[in-house]
């Protein structure tokens, strides 16, 4: 890849967190997280998802565009057989939701994986919606959570002190400038997901 001019940017890293009230507790006031709630959602045809998508607007982090058709091309094939959504809201901030959690079971571990995150970062901090998805995944009966991330981002270092682990299994991340104009934001702003990697 280096001979066709492909650069290494980073590498994508998988963190996890176990699923305890002390450990989760002790993250979430460290953390200075705030309390949100959360509701659930099914299949892409229900309305809430696409009317979240037009709500939760990304701030200043650099996020590939997300869509109904965008999921529609990932989900239910493949690694991501099953799913689920999870709306985010502050109960302190009215109707409107402030984030949007895609999550999947691990198959064949009690394990949940996060597959995507989408928040308004001007109203909402991810240590705040990975405390409200732990405790979710919590009360489910999960034993685990998971993410991948960038490791050198912004998210990754959220991910971190909220008592996420790197599981020490990093893939570098390559890029081809198709363009000498082409100029990429520094990596602390990107937010890459394992949804990004679903589709490789």
């Amino acid at each position: 890849m280096r001979a066709a001019g492909f650069t290494e940017r980073g590498t994508l890293e998988r963190f996890a967190a176990p699923l305890n009230v002390l450990y989760n507790g002790f993250f979430h006031v460290k953390s200075r997280a705030v309390s949100l709630t959360v509701e659930r959602i099914g299949g892409l045809d229900d309305p809430r998802l696409a009317q979240a998508l037009s709500a939760v607007r990304p701030g200043a982090y650099f996020h590939g565009q997300r869509s109904v058709d965008l999921y529609a091309t990932r989900l239910g094939l493949g690694a991501i057989p099953t799913w689920e959504w999870l709306l985010l809201r502050d109960p302190h901030g009215g109707a409107t939701p402030c984030a949007l959690a895609l999550t999947a079971p691990q198959p064949g571990k009690p394990t949940l994986r996060i597959l995507d995150l989408l928040w308004d970062d001007r109203t909402v901090s991810p240590a705040s919606i990975l405390t409200a998805v732990t405790r979710a995944a919590r009360g489910q009966g999960y034993r685990r959570v998971n993410m991948v991330a960038l490791a050198q981002s912004a998210l990754a270092l959220a991910l971190k002190r909220c008592g996420f682990i790197g599981r020490g299994d990093a893939l570098p991340l390559f890029w081809l400038s198709l363009r000498q104009s082409d100029v990429l934001p520094p990596l602390h702003d990107w937010v890459l997901t394992e949804l990004d990697g679903s589709g490789w």
